[in-house]
């Protein structure tokens, strides 16, 4: 995706526009990181599986991995249990 300032440089000089710079490469998501993730940083001290089912976060990892958010809310509290990620 093209700049904006890079594509409104280039109409008013009528130079080519450059290509855009390359990004750092996306890390493919994964299930167990999105639960270590949510364990460390989000609503650490929760341990009620009914209340971490409707954090925003482990609503939005259910939906992109097909699963409910009572077993990603089960699976968080677990990892939080166990002490490591």
């Amino acid at each position: 995706m093209h700049d904006t300032k890079a594509l409104m440089d280039a109409a008013v000089t009528g130079r080519p526009v450059p290509k855009p710079k390359r990004g750092r490469k996306l890390k493919t998501a994964s299930y167990r990181n999105g639960v270590g993730w949510i364990a460390e940083m989000d609503e650490g001290a929760e341990t009620d599986p009914a209340i971490m089912a409707e954090v925003p976060t482990v609503l939005l990892l259910a939906e992109l991995f097909g699963t409910t958010p009572e077993r990603v809310a089960a699976d968080v509290i677990r990892l939080r249990k166990k002490g490591t990620r």
